[in-house]
This record gives C-alpha cells, sequence and structure tokens, in this order.
C-alpha cells in the first residue's frame, strides 16, 4: 500500500456541491483532493433546469461569463398539466444576464469541475471511498484505476449523493421513518428528440403514479425526467412503449402533441426520491447536497440548494480555519420548507390533481406557483 498522502480537506463527490465547496477552499490556499466514482464528464439524472438564484453562486465562484459564453436555453415560462386537461402557466421573468436556463448536467458539471482543478483542487475520477476513520484527522481508504490508497486529511466532506458512503461511514442518521414498498418512488430520466411545441417552456404532467417534466435542451434533443413507483418503473425495462402508455400518454395534453419520445440511448434511475435529511456528530466531518438534503425535483431548486450548501460549508472551514473568505458576500440562504410543503402533495394523487384545477382558476395561486414554488422572483 502507498504511502499516506495528507491534504487539509477531502471531497467525495464531484456534483455542484462538492466542486462549490473544493473551488472556494483551494482559492483560499486550502490543499483539497476531490474524488468522484465516475469518469467525467458524465451525466446524472435531473430534470437539467437551472433556478435563476443560482447565478449569485456562479459568479462567485468564477464561471457565470463561462456560462454566459455557451448556447444556453433559456426558459420563458413553466406550464403546469394534470390529468383532467387543467392548465397553468406561470411566466418566468425576463432577466437577460441571470436566466432560467436548460442544460445537460455532463456540460454543467464538467465545467464547475474544471473550473476547481484550475482554481487549485486535485482530481481523482474512477475513485470510490471504502473507510474513513477519525483519531484527531480523518484517515480515508480509497479504491481508484490503481489500487486501494490511503489518504489522510483535516475534514472530510461528503459531496457523495443520496445514497452517500461517507455519510455511512461518519455515522449519519435521518429522523425519517422507513417507508413501505408502496410509497417508495423511482426517479427516472431518458434523452430523446426535441419537442417543438413544448418550445423554450418546461413543462411539468401530473399522473397516476407520479409526475413528470419536460424541457429541450438544445435543438435536437429534450429531457424527460419523471417521478414514479418501483412498479411502474420496473415496466420501462420490458416494454418502452407499454410504459409510455402508462405514464406520459396518460396525461392527455401531454398526448395531443408529443412526438418521437423513444430514448436516445438508455433511460437512467435512481433511487430514493422521497426527499430526507441527515444528521451527524463527527468532528471535522461535513455532508452537502443530495447527502446532506435530498429534495422534491419538482421545485427546481436541486442544483442550487447543491451550490448554496458547498459554499456555505466552505465558508465555515475557511472561518475556523481563520483564512480569508471571498469578497462577494453570500447570497440570501433559502430554506427547504417549500420542497418540504410539496412533498407530501405531490404524493397526494387527488390533492395534486385538485391543487392545479384550483390554481388554472386563480391567476394569483398561478403566480404563487412561480414566484415561491419555483423562486422565480430572484
Amino acid at each position: 500500500m502507498k504511502s499516506r498522502a495528507h491534504f487539509d480537506v477531502l471531497i467525495a463527490g464531484a456534483g455542484p456541491a462538492g466542486t462549490a465547496c473544493a473551488t472556494l477552499l483551494a482559492s483560499a490556499g486550502l490543499s483539497t483532493i476531490l474524488f468522484d466514482k465516475a469518469r467525467f464528464p458524465r451525466d446524472k439524472i435531473c430534470g437539467d433546469c437551472v433556478n435563476p438564484a443560482s447565478w449569485g453562486y456562479f459568479e462567485m465562484l468564477g464561471v457565470a461569463e463561462v456560462l454566459r459564453s455557451l448556447d444556453l436555453r433559456p426558459v420563458e415560462s413553466v406550464r403546469i398539466a394534470n390529468l383532467r386537461g387543467n392548465q397553468i402557466v406561470v411566466r418566468v421573468p425576463s432577466v437577460p444576464e441571470r436566466p432560467f436556463f436548460a442544460i445537460q448536467r455532463n456540460v454543467l458539471d464538467n465545467l464547475l469541475l474544471q473550473n476547481a482543478i484550475r482554481k487549485g483542487t486535485r482530481f481523482r475520477e474512477e475513485t470510490q471511498i471504502l473507510d474513513a476513520t477519525f483519531d484527531g484527522t480523518w484517515n480515508v481508504l480509497v479504491r481508484g484505476k490503481d489500487g486501494i490508497e490511503p489518504y489522510s486529511c483535516d475534514y472530510v466532506i461528503g459531496a457523495d449523493g443520496r445514497n452517500s458512503t461517507v455519510a455511512n461511514k461518519i455515522g449519519a442518521w435521518t429522523r425519517a421513518h422507513a417507508l413501505n414498498v408502496s410509497k417508495k418512488r423511482i426517479g427516472i430520466q431518458w434523452h430523446a428528440d426535441a419537442q417543438f411545441a413544448v418550445g423554450s417552456e418546461v413543462h411539468l404532467y401530473t399522473m397516476n403514479d407520479g409526475y413528470f417534466g419536460i424541457v429541450n435542451i438544445d435543438g435536437r434533443s429534450s429531457n424527460i425526467a419523471m417521478v414514479t413507483s418501483p412498479v411502474v418503473a420496473r415496466t420501462a425495462l420490458d416494454s418502452f412503449q407499454d410504459f409510455a402508455e402508462r405514464t406520459v400518454y396518460s396525461n392527455p395534453v401531454f398526448k395531443r402533441f408529443a412526438r418521437h419520445i423513444e430514448p436516445h440511448d438508455h433511460i437512467v434511475t435512481t433511487y430514493p426520491i422521497n426527499p430526507i435529511r441527515r444528521y451527524w456528530r463527527a468532528k471535522k466531518a461535513y455532508l452537502v447536497g443530495d447527502a446532506r438534503q435530498t429534495v422534491e425535483p419538482f421545485t427546481g431548486e436541486g442544483i442550487y440548494l447543491s451550490l448554496q450548501d458547498g459554499v456555505r460549508t466552505a465558508h465555515r472551514i475557511l472561518k475556523t480555519r481563520r483564512k480569508a473568505q471571498p469578497r462577494q458576500p453570500l447570497p440570501v440562504k433559502r430554506t427547504f420548507w417549500v420542497n418540504k410543503a410539496f412533498s407530501p402533495v405531490l404524493r397526494n394523487h387527488r390533492m395534486t390533481e385538485s391543487m392545479v384545477s384550483l390554481a388554472a382558476k386563480h391567476t394569483g395561486l398561478s403566480n404563487f406557483f412561480g414566484w415561491t414554488v419555483f423562486g422565480l422572483a430572484d
């Protein structure tokens, strides 16, 4: 086994939370190493939409201008349709420099990763955390392309997603009760041909076993992301057409215009979708992003909240180490209360259908969806 290399901070997971944290820590002079089990650039299951509140963090991290130079797909409105055919449309405020936009995660995450590397972060891909123990410093074992390697670090950060290995190794727990099989939910995603009728909108649709959304990510492709039950998810493996008839085509609004929604490559899944929060007492250890708090995908806040987690955790560590912090003030912290409030509603089919029908009749409620649920006032 190789000799043990030491770093100030070791981070597992190179998604938005992990790379945001690494960027600020490395910029401040802390020796920082970042691991990810995937090979980059890699795709990740997501709605591929970025809430406009994220721009404050993009500017802080130094990637805003690079993002603006890309061929981004601005989102002009959000359309929600239920099984009764009721629809609401929420207009997105037009702010050219800070748009609500769509982008594939393999593009966004790789951009954030390369920025972290430029700031001084060491990166190891195709490397997985095996163990982490604390004896005043953290001793971490990883398995990479060159075999098993030991590291030591002052701080260990788990940014490795909803099934976090780091969370398990530091003894994190959740207060959520175990759900029975009928209440568990699976996330499903695939890319299909661009949907002309969707245009520059985000579409969200209800169905009997959950909900799904669609957005055009460029002139060729659309992203379809769904939350449904394990039973329904399994049908996609047997026959995509039967799966589509039971899910997306069950919504009459979607069925009227959808064309060529067959997957370009493969369907990807993730579990669990039900929002949970983890707690821990381990010293000099942090969980960020989905490793700390999973959220309901419906509200479009996932990337924003991950960036917020990563940046604020970096500030805590820099304050502890008495290191100079970034000059830009932290954006106002947004909490999870809206996400928490909507999660039980979305798990209750009748309540979801009734809420959309009611909002369709009252403009004020439609605006509430936009300004409160999706955070479009930022």
